[in-house]
């Protein structure tokens, strides 16, 4: 499997359909955005903001963040600004750079997803999944950064897991541009450089090939000091403000109560975003159950798989109660602002279905997402996959570290949350038969 794993071909490539296929969802995703309408000169929520620095920018040549916004949004930008060449600045040009990044991403998603050695069908499906999700699609139809970040961060995540595995200096020169264009559209991007770095010290033959790394490095590196840069010394209204805020989040009590907390309703909130995926860790679970101690790769009874479960539940349930007395949440789904508050108008009855799929879900993908690196048939191969992972982690951390969070900014968590539960559903089923 390892000499699969470093061939010059993806494990779980097969041979067949797979521009059909993969055309197939992003057709799918596309007639949905039209069926919307997104051509409407109209702002929807900050997105007007974001869309005065492109005209700002349209109009003078300079870039000057514009004072409602603090991440500042330099390839975003210039991407808008593409867009608005053909017929001028307008909300409709901004809007459909938006999609068209987002049908990148979606793409670059279901190349990662064979790059982790899922078969082309796994790797169609989990595309879906997260096009077909109802935040990540909401928010394709705005000018906001969430979907453009979440889609060239995934980009990034592809180039860098291609050069690890090539170590091609093409494909390190790749990683680095989409590394320094994440960086360019959200600060929060830097957690590429924290993984790069875990990988190159995991790495038995780091020196001799630390000019690679270093080629994938110097750009990403040079924007996250270009937004150092522009946080200290050229800060807008917005950036002080929450620099201010942020002060207080970490000096005061709000870090410290928040640290048990956000992790557990991060898993919760994934659950909701990908509810099919529930379906396929429940599915997980009952193939782990019903197998015989000793008798595979995965030990334990039955007895013990269900305590763990129970141990599982019984966090996320103490977790609701922890946020809605510590935190000031409210203890029924939506636990977090800002687009699932028709839940409130829907009544309680809604909100305590969705609270039972969200946590319900959440313990399913807690457990078999501690199978991934408890279980060596589960666990990623080669530095390659392990890219994942580590960029997963130290996003975890600036996600504890910043002081706001609200279910947008956990879309970033998409491409992790997708490609494991797929290896996991992939290695149950496998073991199954």
């Amino acid at each position: 499997m390892q000499a699969q794993a470093n061939s010059g071909q993806p494990a779980g490539n097969l041979p067949s359909r797979r521009g059909l296929s993969l055309a197939a969802v992003l057709a799918l995703f596309v007639a949905a955005a039209v069926a919307v309408n997104p051509l409407r000169e109209t702002p929807l929520e900050d997105d007007w903001a974001y869309a005065e620095t492109v005209k700002h920018f349209l109009e003078t040549g300079q870039y000057r963040l514009h004072d409602w916004l603090s991440a500042n949004i330099a390839f975003q930008t210039a991407w808008g600004g593409l867009f608005c060449q053909p017929a001028g600045f307008s909300f409709s040009a901004l809007r459909l750079s938006t999609i068209v990044l987002a049908v990148v991403g979606l793409a670059a998603l279901h190349a990662l997803a064979l790059e982790h050695g899922l078969s082309r069908i796994a790797a169609n499906l989990l595309t879906f999944c997260v096009a077909s999700s109802p935040l990540f699609f909401k928010m394709s139809l705005t000018f906001m950064s969430d979907v453009p970040f979440v889609a060239v961060m995934t980009v990034a995540l592809l180039f860098y897991t291609q050069a690890l595995r090539k170590m091609t200096w093409l494909s390190w020169l790749a990683a680095s541009l989409a590394g320094a264009a994440s960086i360019l559209t959200r600060q929060f991007g830097a957690a590429l450089l924290g993984a790069l770095a875990v990988v190159w010290l995991a790495d038995r033959q780091r020196f001799v090939r630390l000019t690679r790394y270093l080629v994938g490095a110097t750009l990403p590196v040079a924007a996250t000091l270009w937004q150092l840069d522009r946080g200290w010394n050229h800060s807008n209204w917005a950036a002080a403000h929450n620099l201010n805020r942020q002060r207080l989040y970490l000096f005061g009590t709000g870090f410290v109560k928040n640290v048990p907390w956000r992790p557990l309703v991060i898993v919760e909130y994934l659950a909701w975003f990908l509810m099919p995926l529930v379906l396929v860790a429940g599915i997980a679970v009952l193939a782990i159950l019903r197998k015989r101690e000793g008798t595979t790769a995965i030990r334990g009874s039955a007895r013990r798989i269900t305590l763990e479960l129970l141990a599982w539940a019984g966090i996320f349930v103490a977790g609701v109660f922890y946020g809605a007395r510590m935190i000031g949440v409210p203890d029924l789904m939506p636990f977090l602002s800002w687009n699932f508050e028709i839940l409130d108008i829907l009544g309680p009855k809604f909100r305590i279905v969705a609270t039972v799929i969200a946590v319900g879900g959440a313990i399913l993908f807690a457990f078999v997402l501690t199978r991934r690196y408890v279980e060596a048939t589960c666990r990623p191969r080669g530095l390659h996959e392990w890219f994942l992972d580590a960029t997963t982690c130290f996003s975890l951390l600036l996600a504890l570290v910043f002081f706001l969070i609200g279910d947008e900014y956990l879309l970033i968590f998409l491409p992790f949350a997708t490609i494991a539960l797929g290896q996991i559903g992939r290695a149950s089923c496998r073991e199954r038969v």
